[in-house]
């Protein structure tokens, strides 16, 4: 079969170096930029956002009540990954910034700060950390 050819999976493609991912292909002598390098781009970019961080994500589904500092409102929200310095939350009304409490299952309230904010999702770091061990427990729950 030709590298051109559908019935190729992904993989196999890879493996016999029918696919050029990251790299610039050099043709006559000349570099000739690969037709795809607008999506390489994108690519590096999300795995150089993911490489910045120091600390493993453990995934979750736990619920969390979040509330503003100053604020009396308490927020509902599911916690969808945490590590020792944060963690990712599925909620509204807050924004990058904001001081907050976050009661994450049935841990007491701990201060956090929102790092970053999108729709319907926000990263926290909180104040202190938490100990590994207690991340990994959070994982099984």
């Amino acid at each position: 079969m030709a590298c051109g050819e559908r019935s190729y999976s992904v993989a196999k493609a890879i493996a016999r170096g029918c696919v050029n991912i990251l790299m610039p292909k050099v043709s006559q002598g000349s570099l000739a930029m690969n037709p795809i390098d607008d999506k390489n781009d994108a690519l590096i970019a999300r795995l150089a956002e993911a490489d910045r961080r120091t600390n493993p994500r453990t995934p979750t589904a736990l619920t969390a009540t979040i509330r503003a500092s100053g604020e009396v409102r308490r927020i509902k929200g599911e916690v969808a990954d945490v590590s020792i310095e944060g963690c990712k939350i599925y909620t509204w009304g807050l924004h990058e910034g904001d001081e907050v409490w976050i009661a994450i299952a049935h841990l007491a309230p701990m201060p956090a700060r929102v790092c970053w904010a999108g729709e319907g999702v926000v990263g926290l770091k909180f104040k202190g950390t938490l100990h590994q061990s207690l991340v990994t427990h959070l994982g099984f729950l």
